[in-house]
């Protein structure tokens, strides 16, 4: 029923609609009454003419009530209601008494069409003229019958008076539906007043049966959000206006709709000005029980553009602060991390590790400078694009071929290549194992103004870093350049203590040789032996009586409490009580332990003990056991002098480091005072530095592997210059410098260089021990085949317990009146260059009275010759 009653699609007012539909709906059901009339009409025997032409103006009109201009289709039917009885008075004037009651169908109907298309005033006009005409036409008949007459007269009046009661009700119901539409208008203008002072808008919109939306109607800020006016309705298609992004979206919220959902979305539109803004549109569905579809949609649109960019402002905030939160925990644990080694690799491997956490990244690597060279000396994540990602490690380039990094060595500054197969690019320069590269940033590792090398991240797709990432990375690379610094400079002590260490290994080597090789003269000869029950010495060996300056008669039957020193303390001498337990239970005891001689003085043994026997282990009285005794002071005193050497290397070594250390610290707590911070950085990068060239200088004379650049040149000149050069500095401190040269040329096979290091050290040593007023001798003097160079001071001396360990590495004098401030390097050096010639150097000295350095050197032959020849002189 819904289909055939359906007004047309054109027709958008709801009142109107309900009039279209109550019209066409009338029709349909008069159809079939017509239709009855008709085969009425044909079995009393009446024309059927009148009622043939009533049915088909009621198809016209019911067929025009579908369309646009349903009121004509109404007066169309009600012609057809009216002009019947006429038709079937002019065609039968006398017709019977049914005629009559047909006539007055027809009245009633048309009257009840009246109804349905006319005002109440028309309709009104409309039934009087229509009973009037009823009842000429009634009495303008003749009836045969009076009661007929009577009969159809009434049926008249009571039609008439239906006709009547409908033309009130009509009247009434229009009145009521006049005052309703008055009401809706009233409040329609109240709520589009409301609208249009609202920043926002409201509007509504018509759902046609083919799913077309029309805009019915659009109030408020309608202009000011979207640009466009009410004139660009017509022809406004609006997904044309909502951010492509967006427009899945906009098919959400239609779908919603349709389904009779409400929604409420939030969208991006582009107004007529190219502006983008943000809207949230509410849309609720007015559905149609009967249709079974939604036929309107009302709703409000909010400009919701402030919220958003304030939302997106605190978004972004929020990010950058979160950017910087994660940077400063990444800075501060990659301090945390750095200071926990010095490892070349392992700093910058976890410096790549920390750099990912903060800038992800397909791969990443760090570029050192050597030379006019690039080297890779860290990389990851080659493996997912290179085969042999190894390959990557350890590639070197020349600093120009790659023109990006060049870029940033010249200009210092971050670089950032959003697209490297880009032909605006001309910087990026493609490598064997970079071909995969479509975006890079680099930053330059700076320090102290040098630039290092450079850190640098990689992607595989185009714009994937930004230059607020290259400022983060900066950040990275300048923490980083100390740290690969403080790496390369413990690469490098490193190398030089394993120098170092393969001297002392070296040395170490000797000594063992050395010990065996004692080891067997001394059992060759006769070690100390003697063998005990208990604690009481029932043999001893002449070398053991040697040894330990008693007799073999003396020492048999005596208790090795004898050989005690009486400076032991109670637990010294309750472990050694428990010895023979230990031989007992072990089966063989070694040991160091210091022993007394019989004049009282003490030494330290080597002792290893074995047991042999005893009728119960658990009696240490009872215990009999073997024991070889060896003096062991020697290698004491060595195992002392070597604990001494890594103890004073180690030390020499650190102290410059928790210096440098300090200093920067103190260098980024106060960087107002950088030029004082790095005069002493300097200072102690110095400091250091003569110390690893002396240690590597020392280490290698006494390997053997520096050559000496030997020559035959004059003696007494090269002396005489080093003097004079020396002469300002002993000036400056009081002291006077006298230099006595022997008369005869003396003439030397030596390299001159090392010379000039041996006697300026001993100069050196001689104005610093020297007290102002003091005076140094410099003379060099002819002795045989060797020319004689001394270096005598007034100074404070060198006492005698220290005169043998003069020549040692590190050892320095501890005197209250010491003045140098050397590592205790230069004798030890000065001795191996003076050996290396084949010479020798000497010390005498005495506390308070002064030192005397004696350098013996070869003479050249001619020379030997020559001083042979020469007459004495007078």
């Amino acid at each position: 029923m819904d289909k055939i009653t359906r007004p047309h699609a054109s027709i958008s007012d709801p009142q109107e609609r309900r009039k279209a539909v109550t019209l066409s709906t009338a029709l349909v059901a008069m159809i079939p009454v017509v239709l009855l009339s008709m085969v009425i009409t044909l079995v009393i025997g009446v024309s059927i003419i009148p009622i043939g032409i009533n049915f088909i103006l009621l198809l016209c009109g019911y067929f025009t009530s579908r369309m646009r201009h349903f009121r004509v289709g109404g007066a169309i039917a009600l012609f057809g209601f009216w002009i019947t009885p006429v038709l079937m008075y002019l065609l039968d004037p006398r017709s019977p008494y049914h005629t009559t009651l047909l006539s007055g169908q027809w009245l009633v109907f048309s009257l009840l069409m009246a109804v349905l298309v006319m005002s109440a005033r028309a309709m009104l006009i409309f039934s009087l003229v229509t009973v009037v005409s009823a009842i000429f036409f009634s009495f303008a008949g003749s009836f045969e019958n009076s009661a007929v007459r009577a009969l159809s007269l009434n049926l008249i009046v009571v039609f008439s008076g239906f006709a009547v009661m409908m033309s009130l009700i009509r009247r009434e119901d229009l009145r009521e539906r006049s005052l309703a539409e008055k009401t809706l208008r009233a409040r329609e203008d109240h709520y589009r007043t409301i609208a249009q002072l609202m920043s926002d808008y409201a509007y509504s919109l018509r759902v046609d049966p083919d799913g077309r939306w029309v805009i019915e109607w659009v109030e408020g800020a309608w202009t000011a959000i979207t640009g466009l006016t009410v004139d660009d309705i017509p022809t406004l298609v609006w997904k044309d206006y909502v951010h492509p992004d967006d427009l899945p979206e906009l098919e959400a919220r239609r779908a919603n709709l349709m389904a009779n959902k409400r929604d409420v979305r939030d969208l991006r539109i582009t107004t007529k000005s190219g502006e983008t803004r943000y809207i949230r549109d509410y849309g609720f569905p007015v559905w149609s029980e009967s249709e079974g579809r939604t036929v309107r949609i009302i709703g409000a649109v909010q400009d919701i553009t402030m919220q958003k960019q304030s939302e997106a402002a605190a978004i972004e905030q929020r990010r950058i602060a979160e950017e910087q939160r994660r940077l400063a925990e990444a800075l501060r644990d990659t301090t945390a991390v750095l200071s926990t080694t010095l490892e070349r690799d392992e700093v910058l491997e976890r410096i790549l590790d920390e750099v990912a956490k903060v800038i992800p990244s397909d791969a990443a690597d760090i570029i050192v400078i050597e030379g006019n060279w690039l080297r890779v000396a860290q990389s990851r994540g080659y493996g997912a694009y290179v085969e042999q990602a190894e390959k990557a490690r350890g590639l070197t380039f020349e600093m120009e071929h790659l023109r990006a990094l060049h870029t940033m060595y010249l200009t210092g500054k971050p670089l950032v290549i959003e697209d490297t197969s880009s032909t605006d690019s001309d910087l990026w320069v493609e490598v064997e194992v970079s071909r995969w590269v479509r975006s890079y940033v680099g930053v330059p590792i700076i320090l102290d103004g040098v630039t290092m090398g450079f850190l640098g991240l990689l992607g595989a797709t185009p714009n994937r870093f930004s230059q607020g990432q290259a400022d983060l990375l900066q950040a990275f690379a300048d923490q980083a350049a100390v740290a690969i610094r403080n790496a390369l400079l413990f690469e490098e002590v490193r190398r030089y203590a394993d120098a170092l260490g393969l001297l002392l290994e070296e040395r170490s080597n000797e000594l063992n040789f050395t010990r065996e090789r004692l080891k067997a003269i001394v059992e060759s000869s006769g070690d100390g032996i003697y063998y005990t029950e208990g604690t009481t010495i029932q043999y001893a060996n002449p070398a053991f009586s040697e040894l330990i300056g008693y007799s073999v008669e003396e020492l048999v039957g005596k208790s090795i409490t004898i050989l005690r020193p009486d400076t032991i303390t109670q637990e010294e001498a309750e472990r050694r009580d428990n010895i023979p337990m230990e031989i007992a239970r072990k089966g063989v005891w070694r040991g160091e332990v210091e022993m007394r001689r019989k004049n009282g003085d003490t030494f330290f043994a080597g002792v290893t003990a074995s047991f042999i026997g005893g009728d119960d282990k658990d009696d240490p009285s009872l215990v009999r056991a073997v024991t070889i005794v060896r003096d062991i002071t020697l290698e004491t005193m060595v195992r002392q002098q070597q604990s001494r050497f890594v103890a004073h290397a180690s030390h020499e070594l650190r102290t410059p480091l928790t210096n440098f250390s300090t200093r920067l610290h103190l260098l980024r707590r106060d960087p107002a005072r950088m030029e004082e911070h790095i005069a002493i950085l300097d200072e102690v990068a110095d400091q250091m530095r003569r110390l690893v060239s002396d240690l590597l200088d020392l280490t290698r004379f006494e390997r053997g592997v520096i050559p000496l650049k030997m020559e035959v040149m004059l003696l007494q000149p090269l002396i005489e210059g080093i003097g004079r050069i020396q002469e300002p500095e002993a000036a400056r401190k009081g002291i006077t410098l006298r230099t006595v040269m022997h008369d005869h040329s003396l003439r030397v096979l030596i390299d001159q260089d090392r010379i000039r290091q041996v006697i300026t050290n001993l100069l050196t040593n001689a104005i610093n021990y020297t007290n102002p007023g003091g005076v140094i001798d410099l003379e060099v003097e002819h002795d045989g085949e060797y020319a004689v160079i001394r270096v005598r001071d007034s100074g404070i001396g060198i006492p005698a317990d220290d005169l043998p360990f003069i020549f040692q590495p590190f050892y320095r004098v501890m005197s209250s009146s010491s003045k140098g401030d050397g590592a205790g390097l230069g004798l030890s050096i000065a001795k191996e260059i003076v050996e290396k010639h084949g010479g020798s150097l000497t010390v005498e000295s005495e506390v308070n009275k002064g030192t005397t350095f004696t350098v013996r050197l070869k003479l050249a032959k001619e020379t030997a010759n020559e001083s042979a020849a020469a007459p004495a002189p007078a």
